[in-house]
């Protein structure tokens, strides 16, 4: 895992901030409240090396957490990038709240599902859910080298995705939801969007 992410780094922009997020029966900051840049290769490294698979899984508590990082990042594109199997059984957050945490802070998720045949929790539709609510993809590599490759297709899919504005007749912060349609012009197109938006107040507005 160490070295995927490591590649993820290399590959991603060099201004890009990270935050590594460790999660068993609790949550804990693996670089001690501290945010990087992908250059800082080194300490990354350092932080994931201490990352050992035990416990109890808090997963949504984990994805609050990392949201929380998130809310207070410097570049305004947001993405959470999440190693999982699915299971949870250690939270106190619950999984709804989380998406609706995501959708408010315009959140991509992307997830790379990791399996143990033998964890009874495993949950591979809830990696769908965040991904497919947040217009992020899920991965499930079966080999090391499958995993290295979606990490890398992740740091591309960042570096390469457009952003599209939108602004939305009436501000009631409500949920809306929202369909983006390509017109075919003969090249392939690989449109991934979130299926709605928060139509955030004048105070709340981006």
């Amino acid at each position: 895992m160490a070295a995927a992410a490591l590649n993820f780094a290399r590959l991603s922009h060099p201004d890009d901030e990270l935050f590594t997020i460790a999660f068993n029966d609790t949550v804990r900051d693996a670089l001690g409240g501290r945010s990087i840049t992908t250059d800082d290769r080194g300490e990354l490294e350092a932080a994931l090396r201490t990352l050992v698979p035990e416990g109890r899984t808090a997963l949504y508590d984990a994805l609050a957490d990392g949201l929380d990082h998130l809310s207070s990042a410097a570049h305004e594109r947001r993405v959470l990038v999440l190693v999982s199997d699915g299971g949870d059984n250690a939270s106190r957050a619950k999984l709804d709240e989380v998406l609706t945490q995501a959708r408010g802070g315009n959140v991509t998720i992307y997830a790379i599902g990791l399996f143990d045949p033998g964890a009874p929790d495993t949950n591979p539709g809830v990696l769908k859910r965040l991904t497919a609510s947040t217009g992020g993809e899920r991965f499930l590599p079966q080999s090391p080298a499958g995993l290295i490759q979606a990490c890398e297709r992740i740091a591309q899919e960042i570096r390469s995705g457009y952003t599209l504005g939108y602004e939305p007749p009436r501000r009631d912060g409500a949920y809306h939801r929202v369909r983006v349609q390509v017109v075919d012009s003969g090249k392939r197109f690989d449109v991934r969007t979130r299926p709605g938006y928060f139509a955030a107040g004048v105070i709340g507005r981006p």
